[in-house]
């Protein structure tokens, strides 16, 4: 059975990376002022950062129309005898729902799949199921997959300041602890969706301490990826981290704007993938 892949631009997947998995990645929209833009390819993340950094308007965000990914899932079952479709958490963003009115009336099965995350956790996520459709699997066993590794995909994530978070909506389970925060530089996660608390640290320098602490807490990761919005020193010395207990190559990605406009600059993350073991199978 050939079963196609897609997700959506907040997996922050770059082009090589998706075109080496067959990844189909439908574009979110960012919009500064009037102007709108899609997400990696009307405005690359250079121009974003340089406009978010310099501009004295916060841009804001929306999730692709049904009609986008109606066309894409048209295009796709041409060729293809079935789509798994993981997007972004339905907590975080409307694609989802998008995604899933975009599948009605499509000639092949769409299995549309909340991934209950984002970013480099997303394409962990997604790239596993590429990798597993390869083997001729069908429908049933490509969503089983995407459950599995649902459960199994952990990011954490440091920010420079929760402004972009809070001011954009997106703050979720940390959000009784903004007061606190403000004055320190949290380490992040999501879980069941949301943006969550993990720890509470005083200085940019032990944050980034922390954050390689807990990058190899574990060993026999199946997969892991390091993220990053304007300086990629950190990602880097993280990337080192984690390439002597992962099982596969570090991908190293960069937020774009979508993810970018709740991040803001100098976010600094990585996401990880745990053995079957971790979720009792």
């Amino acid at each position: 059975m050939k079963i196609a892949i897609v997700t959506d631009s907040t997996s922050d997947l770059s082009e090589e990376i998706a075109k080496q998995y067959g990844i189909t990645i439908v574009p979110l929209n960012v919009h500064f002022g009037l102007e709108t833009y899609q997400d990696g390819i009307t405005i690359k993340s250079d121009e974003f950062y340089e406009r978010l950094i310099s501009g004295n308007e916060l841009p804001t965000t929306s999730a692709p129309s049904p009609g986008l990914f109606t066309q894409t899932y048209e295009k796709l079952s041409k060729n293809h005898d079935g789509i798994i479709s993981i997007h972004v958490s339905s907590k975080l963003s409307a694609t989802f729902s998008a995604a899933l009115e975009g599948s009605n009336g499509i000639k092949i099965p769409v299995q549309v799949i909340d991934s209950e995350t984002s970013s480099a956790a997303l394409s962990l996520i997604v790239i596993g199921v590429a990798e597993a459709v390869k083997s001729n699997i069908n429908m049933d066993k490509a969503k089983s997959i995407s459950e599995s590794l649902i459960k199994r995909t952990k990011i954490f994530f440091t920010l420079d300041t929760l402004e972009y978070l809070i001011k954009g909506g997106r703050i979720g389970k940390a959000q009784g602890l903004i007061g606190s925060l403000l004055k320190m530089k949290p380490i992040l996660g999501v879980d069941e969706g949301e943006v969550i608390s993990v720890e509470k640290i005083r200085s940019k320098k032990k944050a980034y301490e922390r954050m390689h602490e807990l990058a190899v807490e574990h060993e026999g990761y199946l997969q892991g990826a390091t993220i990053y919005s304007t300086d990629d020193s950190q990602s880097k010395i993280l990337a080192e981290s984690l390439k002597s207990i992962c099982e596969s190559d570090i991908l190293s990605l960069r937020l774009g704007p979508v993810v970018g406009t709740y991040g803001g600059p100098d976010v600094v993350g990585f996401a990880v993938v745990l053995p079957n073991e971790a979720d009792g199978n």
